[in-house]
């Protein structure tokens, strides 16, 4: 109720609008500076650090990643939706392999 009358629940997107977002950066198969002036280019906030040799496991392999966060808010005052991309890349190449995405509805609590 606090989001609607704040007027700026319109600026919430759902998950598949999200995805869809995040699918069009195209940042697979691209180096991690691109991926971050892709992101950028559409209202995302990076880190300035990347998070460096971190271990993931993407569908049951794990591997060794560095790792890029991104994030996009919605204008609400309190408790914000907050939109993520991470970019993993190969260490050595620096080229994204993955992004991973996510939606915090209330990202206060």
């Amino acid at each position: 109720m606090l989001s609607t009358l704040s007027g700026c629940y319109i600026t919430r997107v759902s998950e598949t609008r999200h995805d869809r977002d995040v699918t069009r950066m195209n940042a697979e198969g691209r180096t991690l500076d691109d991926a971050r002036r892709a992101a950028e280019r559409i209202g995302f906030v990076c880190e300035s650090s990347i998070h460096r040799s971190y271990p993931v496991r993407i569908d049951g392999v794990d591997r060794q990643a560095d790792i890029l966060e991104c994030n996009k808010k919605s204008f609400e005052w309190f408790c914000p939706q907050r939109r993520y991309a991470s970019f993993m890349a190969d260490p050595a190449t620096q080229i994204v392999f993955n992004v991973g995405r996510r939606v915090v509805e209330r990202s206060c609590f």
